[in-house]
């Protein structure tokens, strides 16, 4: 009876070490991913005259985005603010921080005709493209 006994207390101290390892593999893998860059989620849609930009921004308010456009380019910023250096996460796989996101637009926009609403933790930017691109012939003399 006592080999049985010996063997069952061998496979528990077996067990409870294997899970001791695994949390801290689990943490290990945690801490790593938390440091990991962060990078706004986007989707680009593209109509005759507008690009529409959808970007997830749970947690953010209002006053912690910012958007700059250029003819080519969009920039958004975005502050989740939540000051995180202070606790002592188990697991910690929400955005912190100042995150920034800059895409290249597949055509030029009217900068001083877009628009921005932020609605349920999602922005959405409508970009007006510029219109076509057109050609000018310089005549040669």
């Amino acid at each position: 009876m006592t080999k049985r006994t010996k063997a069952e207390e061998m496979f528990t101290e077996i067990f409870e070490t294997l899970t001791e390892k695994q949390k801290e593999v689990e943490k290990f893998i945690t801490d790593y991913s938390s440091k990991t860059p962060q990078k706004l989620k986007i989707d680009v849609i593209e109509d005759e005259e507008h690009f529409t930009v959808l970007v997830d921004l749970p947690g953010v308010r209002k006053d912690n985005i910012t958007i700059d456009i250029s003819e080519d380019k969009l920039e958004i910023t975005a502050d989740f603010d939540e000051n995180s250096e202070d606790k002592n996460f188990v697991i910690n796989e929400r955005n912190n921080g100042i995150i920034k996101r800059a895409i290249l637009l597949p055509k030029r926009v009217k900068m001083n005709q877009s628009s921005a609403k932020f609605n349920d933790g999602v922005l959405t930017v409508i970009l007006s493209k510029l219109g076509k691109n057109e050609n000018f012939e310089v005549k040669v003399d």
